[in-house]
Parts: C-alpha cells; structure tokens; sequence
C-alpha cells in the first residue's frame, strides 16, 4: 500500500503541476507563440526528472534498511518505520511545491495586464 499511495500522490501532484502550467502557457504567451511556449515549458518540466530520480536514491541512503530487496523482504517494524518516514518526507517535499503558489497571478485578469504592461509578479 505504500507504494502505491506513494506512486499514485506523486503522479498526482505532477499532474496538478502540469494543469496549472498549460493554462498559464494560454494566459502569457504572445499570439502566436502559443506552440512554441508549450514546448519550452514541457521541455523544463521534463529537463529535471532525472534529476528527481537522483535525488530520491540520495534520499534512500537515510534509510538503510531500504537499501536492499532482503532489508524490505524482512518486513520488519524498523522497515516499515523507515519507509513510513520516507513517505513523509516525499509527500512533505510534494507539498512544499504549494509554497510557490504566491508568485503566480491571482486570477486571468491579473495575468493579462502584467503581459500587457511588461511586467513581473509583484512576489518576485
């Protein structure tokens, strides 16, 4: 089960994250450059998977029962804590995504006049 919750909120929060950018790509872009705003954007989002990939076994190293197929066929009270505790902490780095919230325009009509006069979110 906590694969899956863990696997399943992930995917989750990375849809969430993809939603919200492919609508702000229609709100920002230039007419026109609507394909080519996508692109980058789709580009930069799937430029840092690997690196989440990296940083996720960096992570295992904290939890050494983890570390191998014998340490998880154990089943042990110490590898269930240890991966309840790696499921903390992923979901808590999930979450902190949420943080950035504030940098981005409140509504459409608050996107369109920064566009239309040039400038950038007030936050940053």
């Amino acid at each position: 089960w906590f694969y899956i919750f863990t696997d399943v909120s992930a995917t989750f929060m990375y849809s969430l994250n993809f939603m919200a950018s492919a609508f702000a790509i229609v709100e920002v872009s230039e007419p026109g450059f609507e394909a080519i705003t996508y692109a980058l954007v789709t580009t930069a989002s799937n430029a840092v998977l690997p690196l989440a990939s990296v940083i996720s076994y960096q992570f295992l190293a904290i939890f050494p029962d983890l570390n191998t197929q014998e340490g998880l066929a154990k089943d042990t009270p110490s590898v269930r804590n240890q991966m309840a505790f790696l499921i903390l902490l992923t979901e808590i780095i999930n979450l902190s995504s949420l943080l950035s919230l504030p940098m981005l325009p409140r509504q459409k009509k608050e996107a369109q006049e920064l566009m239309k006069k040039g400038e950038t979110s007030s936050t940053w």
